[in-house]
């Protein structure tokens, strides 16, 4: 695999399938796969820290002996918003509570590491679970209020006390649509 880049994420528990499921039926029923790319169900996660693709052994052994110190929230997921540039709707994402827990282990991070020169790590930490690309922006808009529908049907129906499974170390590869995240280490 060829890794593009590193990131330390919470691993969100099994607890999609059924809403994924409902989501692609949807787009099947309506002839709109083409709409919108998932995330992929096996590495839904919340992304703490990003790191370059080249860190060595030694920042990896580092990093695995900070994770094992990360003690996990519960959380609630309660809201669906959307990443957008210039008013196109880019990415969809669930939103949580425990947002302070999560911008606090970033920033311990963000000191440690300094690794202030991979991109995603200079925008503003907004502590989210990616759940679509949108591919098709004025088709989209067309199905938004359905699919949204979908996705607080099936909130509603999570146990919050299963949503987070475990904080791991993921390998990316980013060349490959949808991005390739594989979590390596817990």
């Amino acid at each position: 695999m060829i890794i593009t880049s590193y990131f330390v994420g919470i691993l969100l528990d099994d607890i999609f399938i059924d809403l994924y499921n409902e989501i692609g039926q949807y787009l099947s029923d309506n002839k709109i796969k083409h709409l919108i790319t998932l995330q992929n169900k096996s590495s839904l996660h919340i992304t703490l820290y990003y790191f370059k693709k080249d860190i060595d052994k030694e920042t990896i052994s580092s990093i695995l002996l900070d994770i094992k110190t990360i003690k996990i929230p519960l959380i609630k997921i309660d809201e669906v918003k959307y990443f957008k540039n210039n008013n196109k709707y880019l990415l969809c994402y669930l939103n949580c509570d425990k947002q302070k827990i999560f911008e606090k282990i970033n920033s311990y991070f963000a000191q440690k590491y300094k690794n202030d020169q991979v991109l995603d790590n200079q925008y503003q930490y907004i502590p989210h679970i990616s759940f679509f690309k949108i591919n098709d922006q004025i088709n989209f808009l067309r199905h938004k209020e359905s699919i949204e529908k979908i996705i607080y049907k099936h909130i509603k129906l999570i146990d919050n006390k299963r949503v987070l499974d475990s904080v791991r170390l993921f390998k990316v590869n980013s060349k490959t649509d949808p991005e390739t995240q594989i979590p390596m280490y817990t």
